[in-house]
């Protein structure tokens, strides 16, 4: 298992395995998986043009993508996914665990925050995350956060 950044010629592989896993894996109603789709794909992009803006990274096993995690501006998590195929070997928790420590290097914001899926809402909660009392998700998402300690970059003397 290898984690990496996403390059730009990963855009579409990782775009087709995020919109598999909703596809198989969300539980929603076909208007809200579309709504999904749409804003999965205009966090890609701007991932993809603005690749210092965010911590956007893959899980690689035998050559193929079998998962991918974006946090923008380091403090909000637009997608976490893992091909249902791997679910259950870690890739999850490896992904969201780099990128939480490459968002603590790179920034001062002390959360990451995300609108968990119903169906993600379990993981996140044993991430650590905990549910937002006073904000909710999208549709049918969870609003939740993790509080992270930022870390101060070391400056050689």
């Amino acid at each position: 298992m290898l984690i990496a950044e996403v390059q730009s010629f990963d855009e579409l592989t990782a775009e087709q395995l995020m919109i598999n896993v909703i596809n198989t894996s969300v539980r929603a109603d076909d208007a809200e998986k579309t709504a999904f789709i749409a804003n999965v794909q205009k966090n890609l992009r701007l991932a993809i043009n603005s690749p210092t803006e965010c911590v956007h990274l893959k899980c690689v096993i035998n050559q193929a993508i079998v998962g991918v995690v974006l946090v923008r501006k380091f403090g909000n998590l637009c997608s976490l996914f893992v091909d249902p195929q791997v679910h259950g070997m870690g890739i999850g928790r490896a992904l969201l665990n780099e990128a939480i420590k490459q968002c603590a290097m790179k920034s001062d914001v002390p959360y990451v925050r995300v609108n968990a899926a119903a169906n993600a809402v379990g993981f996140y909660e044993v991430m650590g995350f905990k549910a937002l009392e006073d904000q909710h998700g999208r549709d049918s998402s969870t609003a939740m956060d993790l509080a992270i300690q930022p870390l101060k970059k070391v400056v050689a003397s």
